[in-house]
């Protein structure tokens, strides 16, 4: 949803105050060229046995996947064995597994086998995490191990609060990186 509005797409119309007004300072701070290969990335994209798409399998762009049922319905939306979405910003990896849907809320360093059946996995946020812990959060797909493996880093987030208040950000965006929230 982000990269549609950096685009310039009508997005941004529902974002609420404060993303909106990051959103206007990132149209006016990207060129032309960034402008026009955000508007031209796909929704879904397709990768070996994987679909990656930003909100949910049934909805690229809004929908946020925050319970097995959701997940469910992502993967019934999909032809392939795992999916990677995004969008609530929060680590999570639901797997079915002979009709029945499990959910772990990943930590640092847990591993998912990607060979026990249909996957559903969000790395969390680099920018901006919102699981009440500031490190950046990343997943680590070993496609030879058949594995994903989730990863956090610690970032000088006082400097980005600095550099984002001197943009002329919102603070309160810049307030919710030390909390992860």
């Amino acid at each position: 949803n982000h990269d549609a509005a950096a685009a310039g797409g009508s997005e941004i119309d529902y974002f609420n105050p404060d993303a909106k007004a990051a959103m206007e300072w990132t149209r006016d701070a990207i060129s032309d060229t960034t402008r026009a290969w955000l508007a031209h990335l796909p929704l879904r994209r397709l990768e070996s046995d994987f679909t990656l798409v930003h909100g949910s399998p049934r909805d690229p762009i809004w929908e946020y996947v925050t319970s097995a049922a959701l997940a469910r319905a992502g993967l019934s939306a999909i032809s392939t064995e795992h999916g990677l979405h995004g969008h609530t910003h929060v680590p999570i990896a639901f797997t079915e597994v002979d009709g029945r849907m499990r959910t772990l809320a990943p930590r640092a360093g847990n591993t998912v086998a990607l060979g026990e059946g249909r996957t559903l996995l969000n790395p969390g946020s680099v920018g901006q995490p919102r699981d009440h812990d500031p490190r950046a959060s990343y997943l680590v797909l070993d496609l030879q191990a058949a594995t994903a493996t989730w990863g956090r880093a610690v970032y000088d987030i006082e400097a980005v609060g600095k550099l984002m208040r001197a943009a002329g950000l919102p603070t309160r965006l810049a307030e919710r990186l030390r909390t992860g929230t």
